[in-house]
């Protein structure tokens, strides 16, 4: 299961995540895969449904093959050293879920996401972490191929 932090891989960061490991079959984990329909939800209040909100996408992104996890925010944590704000200027609560760190297999960062670029912004950070706490995931980098449209991606193996 990959998990990204940004839907554009070219300049963002995507997580893979081992789908069997015994999490994903936890009761209070609801995972689903999303749909692409070629035709938009209706969006009448009477007739929407929160699945249809939560698991459809434009077939655009149907390469992507995407599976989200849903969990009730009772079962969550409050994050409360970090703030967020709306376009009105309203505080955002954030929450998070924990998950056992062997679950995670790989880290691909996009080609615009290098050091010393302005999609970069996470990443020292993501590296810090996976040095501290998971030293077995894989660190891939993205490149634009010179040929085909389409990334490449490259085992990094001087991050330890």
């Amino acid at each position: 299961a990959l998990i990204t932090c940004e839907t554009v891989l070219v300049e963002g960061v995507v997580i893979e995540l081992d789908s069997d490991n015994p999490f994903f079959g936890d009761s209070i984990v609801k995972n689903r895969n999303v749909k692409y329909p070629k035709k938009r939800i209706n969006t009448k209040l009477s007739n929407i449904s929160l699945e249809n909100i939560l698991f459809t996408k434009s077939p655009h992104w149907r390469y992507e093959k995407e599976i989200r996890i849903v969990r009730s925010i009772k079962d969550l944590n409050l994050v409360s050293n970090y703030r967020v704000y709306d376009s009105n200027g309203n505080n955002k609560e954030i929450y998070t879920a924990s998950f056992p760190p062997e679950m995670v297999k790989a880290i691909y960062f996009g080609a615009e996401n290098k050091q010393n670029n302005c999609g970069s912004k996470y990443r020292k950070q993501i590296i810090e972490i996976i040095k501290d706490k998971y030293s077995h995931v894989e660190v891939h980098q993205g490149e634009l191929s010179r040929i085909d449209y389409q990334l490449e991606f490259k085992q990094l193996k001087s991050i330890r």
